[in-house]
């Protein structure tokens, strides 16, 4: 695993949460403990949330629209 802390709006965030958060990403994860002590589920819990939240507002690859005649 790996964990990367990058800066949004001045404050410390995960690249992973921001990723999942814009709806560039799906989970597909072994969850682990983050490096600040967050639980392995407390996270998945977290991302899990994050992805229905992106895919309700259609944000990132969740408001692309499906072309016509593609099964």
């Amino acid at each position: 695993h790996a964990f990367i802390e990058v800066t949004e709006g001045g404050k410390p965030r995960w690249l992973h949460e921001l990723v999942v958060e814009k709806g560039l990403v799906r989970i597909k994860t072994k969850p682990s403990a983050l490096p600040d002590g967050t639980s392995a589920e407390r996270q998945l819990g977290r991302l899990e949330k994050m992805q229905a939240t992106a895919k309700k507002a259609r944000v990132g690859g969740w408001g692309a629209p499906v072309p016509t005649g593609v099964r």
